[in-house]
């Protein structure tokens, strides 16, 4: 069966544990349709998603 073409990607905290994201990218490219929306989210240390996670999981709730 022939993949057919996206109309939306989503991409949650996943392209930046690939080796080669330009890859991914290019793979979204080539499986979009003319007008598909993307939408990607990645992780960086200093962030909001960063923060939330250690005062919920992390050092914030240790007691030290």
């Amino acid at each position: 069966m022939p993949v057919e073409a996206y109309d939306f990607d989503l991409l949650v905290g996943v392209i930046h544990h690939t080796p080669h994201p330009e890859r991914v990218v290019e793979q979204m490219r080539h499986y979009a349709k003319p007008g598909t929306s993307i939408k990607l989210m990645v992780y960086y240390r200093p962030s909001w998603k960063v923060f939330w996670i250690l005062v919920g999981y992390g050092r914030a709730n240790s007691g030290g």
